[in-house]
């Protein structure tokens, strides 16, 4: 892997030859080019890409430094949080795949290839013997302090993880969600005082279900076209209201909570954000509307 670039996720053969007409022809070229923040901003001027999409490469060139790492992996290690081997020698390994899988169910069949346990802890073992290649960048975003918490050590009990759900919806098969936001309710909150009393006694108003976001990948396993349909159906006056119901898995797999949205419809959806030089996942959006949100167990 040395004496490429290719098996880092978004540069393909015209970045590459981009890339070595720079002087840069294998990954440790690469790192040593984009070691720092200011070396990744003037990487990506001369590129004209974005500092970002050259941080994104180099962390997984950083991880692909590791003995026994497939690109695949690294590129899911990256897409979880983890910036560079200090970041891997730290990692729960149950909790981060976990967090793979849910990338592989919400983003691309392409890339469901995430190491066994066996493999993963001893890609961890192995970077705790490392030292970064590459600075972090300053004030950028850090991994979710979930990420690290030490194995089978967790006060209270198994924390319970957000990254496995499903979500069932009346006559629509759909294999695979990334996010689903807003399950959420509110009452109105109306002061009234009595007479010339001075107290304000705070009565209950109207009830008010927040709007449900429901977003996935634009892949071939999850085409989301008949959520679309759903939308377009309601632009030409056909509303259809489906029950919608969401489902939160336990790391064993079985269902832990159920929430569940009655006569939902679809009141907006938003396609994909298209760049040329973009390297991120393309998304939909639909939001949903509903007379009511109930936790189920």
């Amino acid at each position: 892997m040395a004496n490429s670039l290719i098996p880092i996720k978004g540069i393909h053969e015209a970045t590459e030859a981009k890339l070595a007409a720079l002087g840069i022809k294998n990954i440790p070229e690469l790192l040593l080019n984009a070691k720092t923040s200011a070396a990744r901003s003037s990487l990506a001027a001369k590129l004209r890409t974005s500092a970002k999409t050259v941080y994104y490469w180099a962390k997984q060139g950083e991880l692909l430094r590791v003995s026994g790492m497939s690109a695949n992996t690294a590129n899911l290690l990256v897409l979880i949080g983890v910036r560079d081997v200090e970041d891997l020698a730290r990692i729960n390994i149950d909790t981060a795949l976990a967090l793979m899988r849910s990338c592989c169910d919400g983003i691309s069949p392409a890339i469901k290839d995430f190491p066994a346990k066996a493999l993963l802890t001893g890609l961890k073992n192995r970077a705790a013997l490392m030292k970064p290649a590459i600075s972090r960048d300053s004030g950028g975003p850090t991994p979710a302090a979930i990420l690290f918490l030490p194995e089978n050590d967790f006060e209270g009990g198994i924390l319970m993880n957000n990254n496995r759900f499903r979500i069932e919806i009346d006559g629509i098969e759909q294999s695979s969600f990334f996010e689903c936001t807003g399950l959420g309710s509110s009452i109105e909150v109306i002061p009234t005082g009595e007479g010339t009393s001075p107290l304000v006694k705070n009565l209950p108003g109207k009830t008010t279900y927040s709007f449900v976001k429901l977003k996935w990948n634009l892949s071939a396993a999850t085409n989301g076209f008949d959520l679309y349909t759903w939308h377009k159906e309601a632009l030409e006056y056909n509303l259809r209201r489906k029950n919608v119901a969401i489902i939160l898995i336990s790391d064993t797999g079985d269902d832990y909570a159920r929430w569940h949205l009655t006569n939902a419809w679809p009141c907006a959806y938003e396609g994909p954000a298209l760049s040329a030089l973009g390297t991120e996942p393309a998304f939909e959006t639909l939001t949903l509307a509903c007379e009511s949100i109930r936790r189920i167990g």
